[in-house]
């Protein structure tokens, strides 16, 4: 879960649905199919009072802008199954599911709960998926083609006491087994700040009985994201405001303890995303600087070593790694907004900056 998102949109009146912007920078071309397959990439864009979805073929040096009725401002991107789901976040909770073969005719739509605010689907199978909502103490499982609820499993046990709930916010599915990322906040004294109670948990939940068999403490406070790589999960994450408590954690699965793989003073700030590449047993990692500035960096995943970091953007906002080598870097610059395209592997420049109709806040590529 991207928690600055969260508190940023508390603070603004555009917290309901809007129309999509058409802004005339060479993205929005209406002759042009926005079919999209296997590795392009979704974007959604946004200035905080208007967004915008569009489709990015890497290949390609300009994104097209969907032609959709609607989006809303707090918006995160998942893909299974190659289908993609726009997670409608603070305010709206709901998740629209998307075909990329016919990106302006939505599968389905559902609600996740009124006040949910949904942080994370995982798709099991056609049939079977989990939510992660920030606002509730429960993870709900669906049936992801309609939204029709499967049940819940009870995360309540685990909260910190300060509101009851233990702020999910992100999963990841590995041999049968879901890991739930828990950040442990505090929304009730602080509703401004949301400091972390403690340090951030992983529970463990059996999928084929939905049973919670293991919970994992880690050394970092306010977890945000995680990625599983050759057994081993790594949880990215940190406090604002303490660095001795921000980096990043490895936990050997299924039972292991998490240890400190890297500390945030290493990489000067605190690592707010992570995308494996698996060719070279590496990860990109987004690490949040004095803001807005921020750096991507290269980091060994065996040796914690920091390899490398790209020159730019200066104020990157979103990371993500899909087939051929692609790396995808967004630029949030409210001047000049637009991605970047990298080789995942050697870090080499390919094209950049492309420009975006709005600010890009979240990437997703297609997957199978």
């Amino acid at each position: 879960m991207h928690t600055k998102v969260v508190r940023r949109l508390v603070h603004t009146s555009a917290i309901v649905s809007i129309f999509f912007v058409f802004v005339s920078c060479g993205t929005n071309n209406p002759s042009r199919s926005h079919s999209a397959g296997y590795g392009s990439a979704f974007v959604f864009m946004t200035d905080y009072m208007s967004a915008a979805v569009g489709v990015f073929r890497p290949d390609s040096t300009s994104i097209d802008v969907l032609p959709l009725a609607s989006v809303h401002t707090d918006v995160a991107l998942r893909s299974y199954g190659g289908l993609v789901y726009v997670l409608e976040r603070f305010g709206k909770d709901a998740i629209t599911v998307v075909d990329p073969a016919v990106p302006t005719a939505p599968r389905a739509n559902y609600s996740t709960g009124n006040g949910s605010n949904p942080q994370d689907i995982i798709v099991a199978d056609a049939k079977k998926a989990y939510v992660l909502r920030l606002n509730t103490s429960n993870v709900l499982i669906i049936n992801p083609q309609t939204g029709d609820s499967l049940g819940t499993i009870n995360l309540a046990p685990y909260a910190d006491p300060a509101d009851g709930r233990p702020e999910m916010a992100a999963g990841v599915l590995e041999n049968g087994t879901l890991y739930v990322l828990l950040q442990l906040l505090d929304t009730a004294s602080n509703p401004w700040l949301w400091p972390p109670t403690g340090f951030g948990k992983v529970a463990a939940i059996d999928t084929r009985t939905n049973a919670v068999t293991n919970v994992f403490t880690l050394t970092v406070k306010n977890p945000v994201a995680m990625a599983v790589h050759n057994g081993t999960l790594f949880v990215a994450g940190g406090p604002y405001d303490d660095v001795s408590t921000t980096g990043i954690d490895r936990i050997p699965l299924p039972a292991g303890t998490p240890t400190r793989l890297l500390d945030g003073a290493s990489l000067g700030g605190r690592p707010t995303a992570l995308e494996v590449c698996d060719q070279n047993n590496s990860a990109w990692v987004l690490v949040q600087k004095t803001w807005p500035t921020a750096t991507v960096y290269r980091v060994s995943l065996t040796s914690g070593v920091t390899a490398d970091s790209l020159a730019e953007p200066a104020t990157p906002a979103a990371i993500a790694v899909g087939m051929d080598s692609v790396l995808l870097v967004s630029d949030r610059s409210m001047s000049v907004p637009g991605l970047f395209v990298y080789n995942a592997i050697t870090g080499e420049k390919r094209r950049g900056p492309i420009a975006t109709a709005l600010p890009p806040d979240a990437i997703v590529f297609v997957k199978d």
